[in-house]
């Protein structure tokens, strides 16, 4: 008999014979004010708002047939909330297709220490979980494979109600014209008897928003962006030098992309991302 509750760094809480009583969780995550005072002027200057960590609380409990039983139960799943071991997926039965980065936790927001209170042979417990990321996550990643012609476009649609990074992965157009081989961000022309070669280069625009790819690209090489950690790599290699424009990330809703590149070549490009909501 499965019995309400959720799961954490793999294992549910049916693994150790205990149930979900009540869950608490914060609307909305924390927020943190960047402001100033500014003396000889009322109030404070208000710069912006950043989302701060997110708690999690929950009261758990168990049956069992005897004192012992409840007590190895209680300390299995004890050990199996370590904080030390960071941060893991934390996924409630009743929302399977999301989940929080969570971490044990008894400081914050009603979270306790964790103290066992007993009524004949069943245990109660409540216990609390730290998000420092405070965004909630889709358990299905998307990916989204795009043969770009010259200046096509396309839409990627982020379900989720926060504006989610996105990993862009670049490299040669499946086709390639006779005059020019195709080189990824654009083309290389193969120049005059048999001179060295050059390369365009490529901009993706994401709701209005450009970053660009201005290193030379050979055959089988991959450019990765990654609008999240901002990072810019060849073939896993730093090339951050070769990066202009932004790191976009993927609005709530639909998002339009263009491809542009000076050679007129086109490029393969995936899209991998992860909807998140606050």
């Amino acid at each position: 008999m499965t019995l309400p509750g959720f799961s954490f760094g793999g294992a549910h809480t049916n693994d150790f014979g205990l149930y979900l009583v009540q869950k608490q969780i914060e609307l909305v995550p924390e927020s943190r004010d960047i402001e100033q005072v500014i003396y000889g002027r009322p109030g404070v200057y208000d710069y912006r708002t950043e989302y701060d960590k997110r708690y999690v609380s929950v009261t758990l409990a168990t049956v069992g047939d005897t004192r012992a039983d409840l007590l190895s139960a209680l300390h299995a799943f004890a050990a199996s909330i370590d904080p030390s071991k960071g941060y893991q997926q934390l996924i409630f039965d009743d929302e399977p297709d999301k989940y929080y980065l969570a971490k044990y936790t008894s400081t914050g927001n009603g979270a306790q220490q964790p103290f066992l209170t007993f009524q004949k042979l069943i245990g109660q417990v409540q216990i609390g979980f730290k998000c420092a990321d405070p965004f909630i996550y889709s358990t299905t990643p998307q990916r989204i494979e795009w043969e770009a012609p010259y200046q096509g476009q396309t839409v990627l649609t982020n379900n989720g109600t926060a504006s989610c990074p996105v990993k862009i992965t670049i490299q040669s157009p499946a086709t390639s014209s006779t005059e020019f081989e195709a080189s990824g961000l654009g083309a290389t022309s193969l120049g005059a008897a048999g001179g060295a070669s050059q390369t365009a280069g490529v901009t993706l625009t994401i709701s209005g928003v450009p970053v660009t790819y201005t290193g030379n690209i050979g055959p089988g090489d991959t450019v990765a962006i990654d609008t999240g950690n901002y990072t810019v790599t060849l073939n896993g290699q730093n090339a951050l030098q070769y990066w202009q424009g932004d790191f976009p990330q993927l609005s709530p809703g639909a998002n339009t992309v263009t491809e542009f590149d000076t050679m007129g070549a086109g490029a393969a490009v995936t899209f991998d991302y992860t909807e998140r909501w606050l």
